[in-house]
């Protein structure tokens, strides 16, 4: 008879639980970190604008294709 006891105790904890920390996990936020690296440097200099404007479409689509995400991007630039 024990197992009817736990599932009881089971059941009742589920019932008592805060509606709260049910709802919560369910409707948390995607996360989305992405970090940007461009170099700089002299030798890229014919490259760096198309670079810039690459770096630029790659962050907009992400932003486009998860708009209900938590985004952080970050850019290095050196």
């Amino acid at each position: 008879m024990k197992p009817a006891i736990t599932i009881g105790a089971f059941a009742f904890a589920l019932a008592t639980l805060p509606l709260s920390a049910t709802v919560s996990t369910a409707i948390a936020k995607p996360a989305v970190e992405v970090a940007f690296v461009l170099d700089t440097t002299g030798s890229m200099g014919g490259l760096i604008e198309g670079a810039k404007r690459k770096i630029w479409s790659i962050a907009t689509a992400i932003v486009d294709s998860n708009p209900d995400a938590d985004i952080r991007m970050g850019l290095c630039a050196r």
